[in-house]
């Protein structure tokens, strides 16, 4: 068989089981009843944590945002339980976000096409800690937009997760004794 028609029959099976990968997670995390998980954690504290750190992995591969998780986790565990489990999870699901972005640039084979890109993309600062940082608090995709971009420019790993635990830690005690206040209320 013809070498390019072998990386081309590889890029397309990369592509199906990336985009099989994200459906699955989409799937899981948009039929997740969340009363059911409440029930679960309540009733099986350890192993509830546990699917807590996964189901946020889930949603590091999908467009569904994980702070009315955290609310609700903050109501059964109280905000410093709460902080790490989100911490971990949210770290997790930056680390998937990460592997999507290296799938997306083994696929387009970015590092060649990134010399003919417009010289602001070239230097675009993505292994730098400020970006890194100040990326992930833009509301609404910040985190995801960084994520996937690190991955596609292949930063350093360490970089990343060192990066990403910090502002995951300085984003969820936020969420968290937010929530924790507002539940205080009622």
């Amino acid at each position: 068989m013809n070498k390019w028609v072998q990386i081309k029959q590889n890029k397309i099976v990369k592509i199906m089981l990336l985009f099989f990968l994200i459906m699955m997670a989409v799937l899981i995390t948009s039929r997740v009843d969340y009363s059911v998980i409440q029930r679960f954690i309540q009733n099986h504290r350890f192993p509830g944590i546990f699917l807590c750190v996964f189901l946020y992995a889930c949603l590091g591969a999908t467009p569904i945002p994980s702070e009315p998780f955290t609310i609700i986790l903050t109501g059964l565990f109280g905000p410093l339980w709460t902080i790490l489990m989100v911490t971990i999870g949210n770290t997790a699901a930056a680390f998937v976000e990460y592997l999507i972005g290296r799938q997306v640039s083994d696929i387009t084979e970015f590092t060649q096409r990134k010399v003919v890109m417009p010289r602001f993309l070239q230097n675009l600062p993505v292994d730098s800690p400020i970006f890194q940082i100040l990326g992930r608090i833009v509301p609404g995709v910040g985190a995801k937009f960084v994520g996937i971009t690190s991955g596609i420019y292949r930063i350093s790993l360490l970089t990343f997760l060192w990066t990403a635990i910090l502002s995951n830690f300085a984003g969820a005690a936020i969420v968290s004794y937010g929530g924790y206040g507002f539940l205080k209320l009622f």
